[in-house]
C-alpha cells in the first residue's frame, strides 16, 4: 500500500480487516483500514475526499469553530462577483450569500462570531475598496463599515479586543505603498488610525501572546535617474501592536521577503515561511515567541522552496502551509507543523497551484482556483476525523465527492492494461478501417500523404503502434482480433451527443439539451454537421439511459479503456455562446426542476430565497424569458448559482458513469477524457487520464511544458493529438514532429498523426504516412524501457525568472557601467565595477531584464560578470556570447548557479532530462535534446552541451558515460570534454529534431 504524507519520524503500519463481503459474483473482497501509528505521537496528515465549490480564485476564513467562508476574489463586473460560499462542518451542508461587492487581493480575518472581508481592487483601473464587509455566524446577517482610505494588498488579523487593517497598496500613482493602520476596538466598536514604520503592502499579520505581529512585504526605493520610474523592494521590518497595553513596537525578521505564508501554532508563537527575495523563492521558516518576545531562524525547514503560499492555524496548536510558486513540486507541496510537538509533516497534494487555507478544528481545508477544495485532518487519533461526508447537495453547486471514493484506476501499482505508460505508442482510428482507400466522399476534403496507404492494422504496423485510441465502435471480433495481434489496449468512444439507440440514420431527439427558447442545442463547431449531433442532457433519465445502453454495448465488446469525447456535457453546454441562455443551455424541465430542488435544499438561505422569490414553484427558464425580472445582481447571481449547479451535474454524471464501469469488470475501466490539455475540476475528479486536442497556438516548448509536465495531476497521464488547425502544410509537418519529440521527452504521449480531425466546418481528416513520422514512434518503441522507467523530471535550466542576461547597458542605459571583456580593463575576479548604485542595477535586472550583475544586501557581493566562451550559453552581443548566470542568494553575498544542462550559443534547442532505474543498482539518466526550429532547413553543424558534473550522479566528468540515442537508429558513444572538476562538455550533431543522451554511472 501507498501512504500519502511523508512524515519525519518512524511509523508503524497496521491494517486491520473491518468486515467481508460477496457482493460481486465469484469475488471475494473486504475493507480495511489503514492505520499510522506514531511513535512517541509524532504528527499524522490524512487526506479526506475532494468536495468542489463554483470554480474562480478565492479567499477564506473560518470562524467559530464551524464555518467556512470561501469568497470569490473577481473584479465587480464578473458574474460570480461577491459570491460567497459557506460550508457548515458541523452538518456538512452549503449556503450561499453575497458580499457587498467583488473584488480582488481583499485581507481576510475573523473575530468571535465574526468573518470579516476588508479592502480590495474593484477593477483594475479604479479606485482601491475601503469596504469591510462582515458576516456574523450567530444569525447569518451582514454588516458594513469602511477603512479610513481605500486599499488592498493589505494585512488584516484579529487578537483580543482588536482586529487591524495594516498597510496595503493605496490610491495613488504605481500603487503606491501606505503605512496606514485601521484599529477595530470590537467592545466600544470604535475605530482608530495607527501608522506602521515603514509604508509597505503585501504584509502578512498574525495573533501571538496578545500581540498582532505584521511582518515583511514590499516597499518602494528612489527611482534611479533618468527617467524617473519606481523600483520593488523587500522588507524585514516587523510591527508589533501589544493589545494589552495599545502600544506599538518594532522587530526584524532574519530574511526580508514577500509572498510568504504566516500563521500561528501556539498561541504565543507566530511563524512565517517561504515567499520570495530578489526573485529567490524561500524554504526558511522564522517563528516569534511572543511570551520571550525572541525569533528563532531555521534555515530550511519547508519540504520544498516556494512562495505565494497562504498560511492558517487549527486549534491553536497546528500551522498548516499550502503549495506555491516557482516549480512543479512547489505547486503540490505541503507542509504542517505540531506546535505542541515542534514537529513537521508534509504532504503532495493531488492538485498543483496556490490554494489558500483555512481550518476548522484540526480539519484544513485548501481551496484551489479550479473550484475544488481539499481536506486533510491532523492527528485524527487524537482529535477525531472532521472530514465532510454527506452529499446532500449532490446535484447543486455545492458538495459533489463525499464518502466516495477518490481511488484512479491508473495511480497505483496493479494498473489494468488500458492505463498509459510512457513508452505507448497510440493512434487514432475513428472507425475500424479494413480498406486502405477512405470513403470517396471524404477524399475531397481529407489531407496527408497517408491517404489510402494503410489499412488501420497496416497503419498500426507502419508507426510501431501497441495501442489503439479514440475508436468508434463496439466490434468485438475487431477488438479481439487487434489485441491478439500486438495491439496491448484499445478503447472505444462515446461523446456529449450519443445517437438515440437503435436509431438508423442516427438520431438526435432524446433527452437533448435545450436552450431557454425550447430549441435543440448542438455544439457550436457541430451546428453545420449532417446530421446535427444534438447535446444530450445528463440531467435527463432519458438521455441517461441512452449513456448506459451504449456503455453496456461497449463494455460487452471487451475494450481496454474508455474515451469520453467532448466529456463537458452540461458543464460546458451552459458556457456556450458567453452563456447567452438562447445559446446555450440546458434549460430542460429537468434541470429547471433541479435548479430549483437545489435552490431550496440549501444552495440559497433563507433570506435569499426570499429576496430572489423562490419557492418549489420558480422555474429559471421562465424568470429569465421575463425581462422585467430578469436584471442587474439577482440575475448575475443565479446566474452564478446555475453555473455551479451545471458544472456538478457534469460531475454527478461522471460518477455515474464510473459506477456502471466497476459494474461492468471487476476493477472497472479505465477512463479518459478529451481534456484538451487542460485538467478542470470536473476532468481532475473524473478520468484517469487524459487524451486531447492540440492547438497549433499552443506548440511551442513553453506551451507543451505545460500540457505534458506541469500541468499534469499527480497519478495522471496526458496524451494529445498533433498540431492541429485547418490545413496541414509541410511546415506543420516539422512542427509535429518537434510536438512528438518534446511531448515524449516530457513524460507523456502523442497520437499517430493518422486518422485525425482538422478543425473545419466540413470536418476533415489529416492522414500522415510513416515517411514523415514512423522513424519517431519507432525510436520511441525501440527504447520503451527507457521511457517507462524515468519517472523523475530533472531541472535542466533554472526558471526564467532567475535569469539574467549580460548585456552592455552603457551610457545610453541606466547610467550604470559595468566592465565587459571588451572594456581595456577588467575588474577583480567575480567583482563588479559601476559608477551606479546596487539600487540602478537591481532596478535594470528585475524590471528591464537587462544586467550585467544582480546584488545582494552584502557590501560589493553581486554575480560573476562573465565568463569564457568556452563555459557559456546566452545571447550574442558586440560580436561576443555572454552567459545566463543563474544567481542565488544568502545572507553572506550572491554566489553562480549554472544551469544543469545547457546548450552553448544555441537557438530553438531545449533539453529535458529525466532520470530512472534499470534495476535498484542501475540508474540512469536521460538527457533529450530537442531542436524546435520549426520551416527551417536543419544545419547540419554539431552544438555543444555543456553538463554540470554534479547533476550526473554527483561525480566529476570521468565519473559517467554518455552514448547519443537518435531516432534514425544511429548509436554513439561520446567523451565528454572535461572543462573543470564541476563541468563538461560534449558535440553532438544538431537533432532533426531529437537526440537523447543516455548517461550511466562508469
Amino acid at each position: 500500500c501507498r501512504v500519502s504524507g511523508k512524515v519525519r519520524t518512524p511509523w508503524k503500519i497496521f491494517i486491520m480487516v473491518e468486515k467481508w463481503h460477496a457482493s460481486i459474483p465469484n469475488t471475494l473482497s473486504f475493507a480495511v483500514t489503514l492505520g499510522l501509528i506514531g511513535l512517541g505521537n509524532g504528527l499524522t496528515v490524512t487526506p479526506c475526499a475532494p468536495v468542489a465549490i463554483p470554480a474562480a480564485a478565492r479567499v477564506a476564513v473560518s470562524v467559530a469553530e464551524r464555518y467556512v467562508l470561501f469568497a470569490a476574489q473577481s473584479s465587480f463586473d464578473d458574474p460570480v462577483a461577491g459570491a460567497v460560499q459557506i460550508l457548515d462542518i458541523s452538518t456538512a451542508t452549503w449556503t450561499t450569500t453575497n458580499m457587498s461587492s467583488g473584488r480582488t487581493n481583499v485581507a481576510t480575518t475573523s473575530w468571535g462570531p465574526l468573518a470579516i472581508f476588508a479592502g480590495g481592487t474593484l477593477k483594475r483601473g479604479l479606485p482601491k475598496s475601503d469596504a469591510v464587509d462582515v458576516w456574523n455566524s450567530t444569525d447569518g446577517s451582514w454588516s458594513h463599515y469602511h477603512m479610513s482610505i481605500g486599499r488592498d494588498l493589505l494585512a488584516a488579523a484579529s487578537c483580543g479586543d482588536y482586529t487591524i487593517f495594516a498597510g496595503g497598496s493605496a490610491p495613488g500613482i504605481n500603487q503606491s505603498e501606505t503605512a496606514e493602520v485601521d484599529v477595530w476596538h470590537h467592545p466600544t466598536n470604535v475605530w482608530t488610525k495607527a501608522k506602521l514604520s515603514q509604508p509597505r503592502k503585501k504584509p502578512e499579520a498574525v495573533c501571538a501572546g496578545g500581540k498582532i505581529v505584521v511582518a515583511g512585504g514590499e516597499i518602494a526605493k528612489a527611482p534611479p535617474p533618468p527617467p524617473p520610474r519606481r523600483l520593488r523592494d523587500y522588507t524585514a521590518t516587523v510591527d508589533i501592536f501589544d493589545t494589552d497595553s495599545g502600544e506599538w513596537s518594532t522587530s526584524q525578521l532574519g530574511q526580508a521577503r514577500q509572498y510568504f505564508g504566516a500563521a500561528c501554532a501556539t498561541p504565543d508563537t507566530a511563524i512565517f515561511a517561504g515567499g520570495f527575495y530578489n526573485d529567490i523563492r524561500l524554504g526558511s521558516v522564522e517563528i516569534y515567541n511572543a511570551s520571550s518576545d525572541s525569533w528563532t531562524h531555521d534555515a530550511a525547514l519547508l519540504s520544498h522552496n516556494r512562495s505565494n503560499l497562504d498560511g492558517c492555524n487549527a486549534m491553536d496548536r497546528y500551522a498548516a502551509f499550502g503549495s506555491g510558486n516557482i516549480d512543479s513540486v512547489a505547486k503540490v507541496s505541503l507542509d504542517f507543523y505540531d506546535g505542541a510537538l515542534k514537529e513537521w509533516a508534509n504532504a503532495t497534494s493531488p492538485l498543483s497551484g496556490n490554494p489558500t487555507t483555512a481550518a476548522v478544528k484540526n480539519l484544513v481545508l485548501f481551496s484551489y482556483f479550479n473550484g475544488t477544495v481539499l481536506g486533510y485532518s491532523l492527528n485524527s487519533h487524537l482529535h477525531g476525523e472532521l472530514c465532510p461526508t454527506t452529499t446532500r447537495l449532490d446535484s447543486t453547486a455545492r458538495l459533489v465527492v463525499g464518502n466516495e471514493s477518490s481511488h484512479f484506476l491508473c495511480d497505483g501499482e496493479n494498473r489494468p492494461d488500458g492505463c498509459f505508460r510512457r513508452s505507448d505508442v497510440t493512434m487514432r482510428s475513428e472507425t475500424p478501417h479494413f480498406f486502405r482507400q477512405p470513403a470517396a466522399s471524404r477524399m475531397a476534403k481529407d489531407q496527408g500523404d497517408g491517404r489510402g496507404l494503410y489499412t488501420t492494422a497496416e497503419a498500426a504496423t507502419a508507426f510501431s503502434v501497441n495501442r489503439i485510441d479514440w475508436v468508434y465502435s463496439n466490434n468485438a471480433s475487431w477488438v479481439k482480433q487487434s489485441l491478439s495481434h500486438g495491439i496491448r489496449a484499445i478503447s472505444l468512444t462515446i461523446n456529449g451527443n450519443l445517437p438515440d439507440v437503435g436509431s438508423d440514420p442516427a438520431s438526435y431527439k432524446i433527452g437533448r439539451a435545450k436552450t431557454v427558447d425550447g430549441s435543440l442545442l448542438a455544439a457550436p463547431w457541430m451546428r453545420t454537421w449532417n446530421p446535427v449531433p444534438y447535446r444530450g442532457c445528463v440531467n435527463n433519465p432519458d438521455y441517461v439511459a441512452i449513456v448506459n445502453a451504449t456503455v453496456k454495448q461497449i463494455a460487452a465488446a471487451n475494450p481496454t479503456a474508455l474515451q469520453h469525447d467532448d466529456w463537458s456535457t452540461n458543464e460546458g453546454s451552459v458556457a456556450f455562446a458567453g452563456g447567452n441562455p438562447h445559446a446555450s443551455g440546458c434549460y430542460c424541465e429537468h434541470c429547471m426542476a433541479g435548479f430549483t430542488t437545489a435552490l431550496i435544499s440549501g444552495a440559497m438561505n433563507k433570506s435569499m430565497r426570499a429576496r430572489y422569490n423562490v419557492t418549489m414553484d420558480f422555474d429559471y427558464r421562465e424568470y429569465l424569458l421575463d425581462s422585467a425580472r430578469s436584471s442587474g445582481d439577482k440575475n448575475a447571481t443565479l446566474r452564478e448559482l446555475f453555473v455551479s449547479f451545471q458544472q456538478n451535474s457534469t460531475q454527478k454524471y461522471f460518477r455515474g458513469l464510473r459506477n456502471l464501469l466497476g459494474s461492468l469488470r471487476p476493477g472497472g475501466i479505465p477512463l479518459g477524457c478529451n481534456n484538451g490539455g487542460k485538467w478542470s475540476a470536473t476532468t481532475e475528479l473524473s478520468c484517469d487520464y487524459g487524451m486531447g486536442e492540440l492547438s497549433k497556438r499552443d506548440t511551442s516548448p513553453p506551451g507543451l511544458e505545460t500540457i505534458f509536465r506541469d500541468g499534469v495531476p499527480s497519478g495522471r497521464q496526458q496524451v494529445m493529438t498533433m498540431p492541429k488547425e485547418g490545413t496541414i502544410s509541410a511546415c506543420d509537418v516539422q512542427l509535429t514532429r518537434s510536438a512528438i519529440s518534446t511531448a515524449y521527452a516530457l513524460g507523456g504521449n502523442m497520437l499517430v498523426p493518422w486518422d485525425v480531425y482538422l478543425p473545419q466546418p466540413s470536418a476533415p481528416r489529416y492522414w500522415g504516412s510513416a515517411s514523415d513520422f514512423g522513424d519517431l514512434f519507432a525510436f520511441v518503441s525501440a527504447y520503451a524501457h527507457l521511457f517507462d522507467s524515468a519517472n523523475v523530471s530533472l531541472p535542466s535550466e533554472l526558471p526564467a525568472n532567475m535569469s539574467f542576461e549580460l548585456v552592455h547597458t552603457g551610457a545610453d542605459g541606466d547610467k550604470a557601467r559595468f566592465n565587459l571583456p571588451s572594456d581595456t580593463t577588467h575588474p577583480a575576479a567575480g567583482r563588479c565595477l559601476s559608477t551606479a548604485s546596487v539600487a540602478s542595477c537591481e532596478y535594470s535586472c528585475l524590471i528591464d531584464r537587462k544586467c550585467v550583475a544582480i546584488f545582494s544586501d552584502a557590501p560589493h557581493a553581486c554575480c560573476t560578470l562573465y565568463e569564457p566562451l568556452k563555459v557559456i550559453t546566452g545571447t550574442s552581443l558586440l560580436g561576443d556570447s555572454y552567459i545566463r548566470r543563474n544567481c542565488s542568494f544568502s545572507p553572506s553575498g550572491c554566489g553562480d548557479q549554472l544551469p544543469n544542462f545547457a546548450c552553448n550559443n544555441c537557438t530553438n534547442i531545449s533539453i529535458y532530462a529525466r532520470r530512472g532505474d534499470f534495476s535498484p543498482s542501475e540508474p540512469f539518466i536521460t538527457l533529450h535534446v530537442v531542436n524546435f526550429a520549426t520551416c527551417q532547413t536543419l544545419p547540419s553543424k554539431n552544438i555543444t552541451i555543456r553538463i554540470q558534473n554534479s547533476a550526473l550522479f554527483g561525480g566529476d566528468c570521468g565519473s559517467f558515460k554518455l552514448t547519443s540515442l537518435s531516432p534514425n537508429r544511429t548509436t554513439v558513444t561520446l567523451t565528454p570534454t572535461c572543462l573543470d572538476v564541476n563541468s563538461s562538455t560534449v558535440s553532438i550533431p544538431t537533432p532533426e529534431p531529437w537526440t537523447v543522451l543516455l548517461a550511466t554511472p562508469r
